[in-house]
């Protein structure tokens, strides 16, 4: 007698996503920890992202910024040095008190400070916009400025 072959066939099986109410949530599976750890590779790249763009622009900007405000006070400096006669308004330093060599040493050394400064800045600056966008700053050199300076 011949013999009967039998065939098998898999049933497909569904599960269904049950939905829980929120009252019988575990407080573990709440909450900005469980939700940063169930997302997605997108959103974690995204996060990191941000972070590190963040972290760059304010680095960059604190940069500028302190750059621009150490300028500014060498400018006072500078100008603070031209006061012949720092302990009365009325009378001058006396000639024979006066080193002429001292004073044009530290001028030619205060503005090669300043052009330092403005290299660094300008340096700086370029950088942030490559990156960034336009950087606005708070203390733009003013056509007297440069003028003063000779460049």
């Amino acid at each position: 007698m011949p013999s009967k072959t039998t065939k098998t066939v898999k049933a497909k099986t569904t599960t269904a996503t049950k939905v829980i109410p929120a009252k019988d949530i575990k407080p573990a599976f709440k909450g900005k920890f469980f939700g940063s750890l169930t997302r997605g590779s997108n959103a974690i790249r995204e996060d990191r992202a941000r972070s590190l763009a963040d972290n760059v622009h304010t680095r960059y900007k604190r940069i500028i910024e302190d750059l621009e405000l150490l300028r500014q006070e060498k400018i006072r400096e500078r100008d603070a040095a031209l006061d012949l006669s720092p302990s009365t308004t009325i009378g001058l330093t006396l000639a024979k008190d006066f080193d002429a060599p001292v004073f044009v040493d530290n001028h030619i050394k205060m503005n090669l400070t300043i052009r330092e400064l403005d290299i660094k800045i300008e340096t700086a600056i370029k950088g942030y916009n490559d990156l960034f966008g336009p950087y606005v700053s708070d203390y733009q050199n003013t056509e007297e400025e440069e003028t003063e300076l000779g460049y």
